[in-house]
């Protein structure tokens, strides 16, 4: 993975397939630790696996975003993964 700048950590709902799988797979490449979420937690790992086995950083989470109390939960998962307090 060709790291050309750094994003910061971005995170991505859908991220498991379609323009979401596609927006994380191009700012990992540009250097973003990548938040995956997804309903399907499987996809979103596929799409993390992917991520880092080009080098990138990534994390798959599940996330439901009809649910409003699981969203600060994935928010912190994020959070934690890029090292944030």
């Amino acid at each position: 993975m060709t790291h050309r700048k750094d994003y910061g950590t971005a995170f991505l709902t859908g991220g498991g397939s379609g323009i979401g799988r596609a927006s994380a797979m191009r700012l990992a490449a540009n250097g973003a630790r990548v938040a995956v979420s997804d309903l399907r937690l499987n996809v979103a790992e596929a799409v993390a696996q992917d991520i880092r086995a080009k080098g990138g950083n990534a994390v798959a989470i599940a996330l439901d975003v009809s649910d409003a109390a699981m969203l600060p939960v994935a928010i912190s998962c994020a959070d934690a993964h890029a090292g944030h307090p």
